[in-house]
């Protein structure tokens, strides 16, 4: 059934309605003095770990070209018959070698990078009292804070995680993800262990808190 907006304010209206209901509730819930407590302490850590860099891409332009076509014929040739997860896997590869792209191929990653196959990424924790800010690189799924977020609590210190902190390296699904599939990986600059050695040191800063 399709539904027809004759009253193209109307949206608006609803936008308007819902946003200043959210506004209402929350400017009715904001802090007053007694919730305050003073600063008695301010920490900043910064970890580098390296992760490293997926391996199975295309080396340049011409090449993913290639391969997208010999896979397109494959996909065509035996997706009436061959098993789903095959299919899958299929068409996976063709979103990574679409328009030949290079999936290395990206602004926050240097020719060093590359080189070394490796990228340094920025883990930052900021402890204000009993509170722990950490931000993780890139898109992290939500997985991957829980191990730092379980031992904040065994140490009974708050705890909240956040992604896209000081710029991004992309897509950093869970090691579990990964065999899956799907847009997260396929568009995934590191290779497979970066998310665990991610989730590893985010625990420890933690606990050394």
């Amino acid at each position: 059934m399709t539904v027809v907006q004759r009253n193209p304010e109307a949206v608006w209206t609803e936008v308007s309605r819902l946003g200043n209901g959210l506004a209402d509730a929350m400017v009715a819930r904001l802090p007053v003095d007694r919730d305050f407590r003073p600063c008695q302490s301010l920490r900043l850590t910064i970890e580098r770990p390296a992760l490293n860099l997926r391996t199975d891409g295309p080396p340049d332009g011409e090449t993913a070209k290639r391969l997208y076509r010999q896979t397109m014929d494959e996909f065509i040739r035996v997706r009436g018959t061959a098993p789903l997860s095959e299919v899958k896997r299929l068409a996976d590869r063709i979103c990574l070698l679409q328009d030949g792209r290079v999936v290395l191929q990206k602004p926050w990653l240097t020719d060093e990078d590359r080189r070394r196959g490796q990228v340094a990424a920025d883990l930052v924790s900021l402890r204000l009292n009993d509170l722990v800010l950490m931000g993780f690189p890139g898109e992290t799924f939500w997985q991957t804070p829980v191990k730092a977020g379980k031992a904040a609590q065994e140490r009974r210190v708050r705890f909240v995680s956040f992604t896209l902190a000081n710029g991004t390296i992309g897509y950093i699904p869970t090691e579990a993800d990964r065999p899956l599939g799907d847009y997260e990986v396929v568009n995934c600059v590191l290779g497979d262990g970066a998310e665990a050695k991610l989730e590893a040191a985010a625990k420890a800063m933690v606990e050394r808190e």
